[in-house]
C-alpha cells in the first residue's frame, strides 16, 4: 500500500474522505501524494496534551487557526473547515501521539474524534475535502 499512485488516486476521490486510520510509516507517502493533488497537508502532534484543552490549543497552533479561534470543540469544527478551503483544493491532517491525551482525558479524546468525524464526514464529495489520519485506535482503514 506505499506505493505514491495508489495514495494519489485514493485521495481524489473525496467520498471516501473522513477519519481513517492508517500506520504512520505510510504517513510520508500519504503526504507526498496530498502535495502532488494540491492539497494542504499538515502533522500534528499531540504528545504533549493530556487533556482535551492543551490538545485544542495545540490543533490550533499548528494549523494556524485565526486569532478568534476559542480552543474549544465549536471553534474547532468551524476552522477545521475553513482549514480545508484554504487551499480551495482540500486537506490532510495527520495526528499523533494521543496517547498521554486518551489516558488523561478519555472523554476529550473521544469528543475529539467526534468533531474530526463529523466535519471530514461533512465535507466528503465537496470540492475541498478533509482527510484526517492517525495511526490507530477502533477507526477505518484507509481503502
Amino acid at each position: 500500500m506505499s506505493e505514491l499512485p495508489y495514495f494519489r488516486a485514493a485521495l481524489a476521490r473525496p467520498g471516501i474522505a473522513g477519519l481513517r486510520r492508517l500506520p504512520a510509516a505510510e504517513w510520508p507517502t500519504l503526504a507526498a501524494a496530498a502535495e502532488a493533488l494540491g492539497l494542504a497537508c499538515v502533522t500534528v502532534d499531540l504528545s504533549d496534551c493530556d487533556n482535551a484543552t492543551a490538545a485544542l490549543r495545540e490543533l490550533g497552533k499548528a494549523l494556524t487557526f485565526p486569532d478568534w479561534y476559542g480552543a474549544n470543540f465549536d471553534a474547532l469544527s468551524d476552522c477545521l473547515g475553513d482549514f480545508a478551503d484554504e487551499p480551495a483544493r482540500g486537506a490532510v491532517l495527520l495526528l499523533h501521539g494521543d496517547t498521554r491525551l486518551r489516558t488523561g482525558d478519555a472523554d476529550g479524546a473521544a469528543t475529539l474524534l467526534e468533531v474530526f468525524a463529523a466535519v471530514a464526514e461533512a465535507r466528503q464529495n465537496s470540492l475541498a475535502p478533509l482527510w484526517i489520519f492517525v495511526p490507530a485506535g477502533d477507526l477505518p482503514d484507509f481503502p
